[in-house]
C-alpha cells in the first residue's frame, strides 16, 4: 500500500494498489486501484495561476476502486486536462472529478473534466474522437494533430468503459469516462 505517482506529475495520493496471488504470476499490467484524492500537479497549478484559472479537484464522497492500467489511466485524465487548459481562456474553470453514478443499475466510476472553454461545434463534436479531427478553433498551445482524442478513447474502450462528451460553443465542454 502507499503513494503512487502517475505519469506528468499527476499525483494521486492514497491509491491503494492491491495485487492478487496469481498477478505476479500473470505479469498483467492491471491493477486494481482505489482512487481516493488527486492532488493538482505543480505544473498544472502553475499555468493554472499564470493564466488565472481556476482549476479544482472535486471528490465524491465514496472511494472508488477499478481494475486498471495505472499509466493508460493516467495518459486519458492528462490528456483531457491537457485539453481543457488549450481551450479555457484566461479567468476560466476547469474541474477534475471522480465519483460513482449509476447507469442501468449497474455501478460505474464517472471521471469528469469540465472546463468553460470555447466549447466544441454540434457539426464536430460528432467527430471529435476520429483521428487527426482537430477543428477551426485555435488552442493556446497545442501541436493540432488531432490524436488526443483518439488514444483516449482507445484506452478507454480498452478497458471496457465508454468516454462521451457534452459541449455547447462559447460555454465549455464536459468529458464523462466510465469504468
Amino acid at each position: 500500500m502507499g503513494e503512487a505517482v502517475f505519469g506528468f506529475g499527476m499525483l494521486f495520493e492514497g491509491v491503494t494498489v492491491m495485487r492478487s496471488a496469481m498477478e505476479p504470476l500473470l505479469q498483467s499490467p492491471l491493477l486494481r486501484l482505489e482512487l481516493a484524492r488527486v492532488q493538482q500537479s505543480p505544473l498544472h497549478g502553475l499555468l493554472a495561476a499564470e493564466r488565472r484559472i481556476t482549476y479544482a479537484w472535486v471528490q465524491g464522497s465514496e472511494h472508488i476502486t477499478i481494475w486498471a492500467d495505472r499509466e493508460k489511466l493516467s495518459s486519458v485524465i492528462q490528456n483531457l486536462i491537457s485539453n481543457a487548459f488549450k481551450y479555457t481562456p484566461e479567468g476560466g474553470k476547469i474541474s477534475l472529478s471522480v465519483e460513482r453514478k449509476e447507469f442501468d443499475q449497474k455501478p460505474f466510476c464517472c471521471i469528469s473534466v469540465t472546463d468553460t472553454g470555447k466549447g466544441i461545434d454540434a457539426g464536430l463534436l460528432q467527430h471529435i474522437f476520429e483521428p487527426f479531427v482537430t477543428g477551426d478553433a485555435d488552442p493556446s498551445v497545442s501541436t493540432r494533430m488531432g490524436v488526443g482524442l483518439k488514444i483516449v478513447k482507445h484506452i478507454v474502450e480498452m478497458h471496457h468503459g465508454r468516454v462521451n462528451v457534452e459541449s455547447e460553443p462559447g460555454k465549455g465542454s464536459c468529458f464523462k469516462v466510465l469504468f
